[in-house]
């Protein structure tokens, strides 16, 4: 079997991208490339293909079969001609601009085959106000939020204070606390960037939206403390499994970036956060492969909500791979392939940081 693992910003996606890429995102998508490319490699009869810019170190096991990229004409025929040869394409890229979804159809178009969501699903996930209310419609608990143009001033009658994101952000790119209506955010100038580089498949229009999210905080929302927790699923046909619920380190200035998590959760927020994960992916019925579920938990159970769903890897994978025993590739292979696995237990702790970094623990 081969398998082509794609990862956007080292696999040449931005190539043509004359300013500095974002170092987070850059050191996100270079771990979870790493890690998938060696997992994938471990399993016997898999072939593993991937593409590297020139300028930016990955490494990869020797087996695995590397594909230098110098050039975005170069990057986009790899593309095209690695993802015809397939079996299976996974792909890890920002839904910013339109880019995952845009990647998903060119698979399609190649006659390749995904090993992942479908671009139907990415296009509702990338939309982070349009997520939150397919959601509620299929009665997921989920902050209560609306959408509002990049030019138009904050709404006074909103329930203050709340959190201003990209509609198709990632990352953490672009959010900020708003404690009244009367403050402006600044723009996002990497969700920009993204739309100048791929001008044939980002809206602009889409791209400046911005969704005016209430996050639950300490005697507001929740009335209690909260957890911010994510939770991966692998979707198959006929199942679907979480991993061990983690919990999420997010930075207290007001920004919400992501600077790592543990895992996994205690035993009893483990299991609210996991039903509320499948919950979730219920929503989306035709989705397969790696789904990562970004949610926050209360002191009591039943409080939780979910903020989004991510369709595609997460950085969460690096430190979830060395939680459990079982290979994370194996069991999303076995899943999509109609097998139904037993979940995987959590054996280790494990701290991770947003880079990459892990220290695994024994489980008291």
């Amino acid at each position: 079997m081969r398998v082509f693992l794609y990862e956007l910003i080292t696999a040449g996606g931005l190539a043509a991208e004359t300013e500095s890429l974002s170092e987070s995102l850059l050191a996100e998508g270079r771990a979870m490339i790493e890690a998938a490319a060696a997992d994938f490699a471990a399993l016997p009869g898999i072939e593993v293909d991937v593409l590297r810019e020139a300028r930016i170190p990955v490494t990869f096991p020797q087996s695995v079969i590397t594909h230098r990229i110098e050039s975005a004409a170069e990057h986009e025929a790899v593309f095209s001609d690695l993802a015809a040869r397939a079996d299976w394409t996974l792909l890890i890229a920002p839904e910013t601009g339109g880019l995952l979804e845009q990647r998903a159809r060119t698979v399609l178009a190649c006659g390749g085959q995904l090993l992942g969501p479908d671009p139907a699903t990415i296009a509702i996930c990338a939309d982070k106000q349009r997520t939150a209310e397919h959601l509620a419609a299929a009665g997921v608990p989920v902050p209560f939020g609306v959408r509002i143009e990049a030019c138009e001033d904050l709404p006074a009658d909103f329930p203050y204070p709340a959190v201003v994101k990209p509609i198709d952000g990632c990352g953490s790119q672009g959010i900020y606390r708003i404690d009244t209506f009367a403050e402006r955010p600044p723009p996002v100038p990497y969700a920009r960037r993204l739309e100048q580089q791929q001008p044939a498949v980002a809206n602009a229009t889409h791209s400046e939206q911005m969704t005016q999210r209430m996050l639950p905080r300490p005697a507001q929302q929740l009335g209690e403390v909260c957890y911010p927790s994510s939770v991966a699923v692998l979707a198959g046909p006929e199942c679907r499994i979480p991993l061990p619920a983690c919990s999420q380190y997010l930075s207290r200035d007001g920004r919400y970036q992501y600077q790592g998590g543990w895992g996994p959760l205690p035993e009893i927020k483990l299991r609210e956060a996991e039903e509320l994960a499948l919950r979730a992916v219920a929503a989306f019925p035709a989705a397969v492969g790696f789904l990562g579920v970004d949610l926050v938990l209360g002191a009591s159970r039943g409080r939780g909500k979910v903020i989004e769903v991510n369709p595609r890897f997460t950085t969460s994978y690096v430190g979830l791979r060395k939680i459990i025993d079982e290979n994370i590739a194996g069991l999303l292979l076995d899943i999509v392939g109609n097998s139904q696995p037993t979940r995987p237990r959590a054996r280790r702790r494990a701290i991770f940081a947003a880079h990459g970094g892990v220290r695994v623990d024994t489980l008291d």
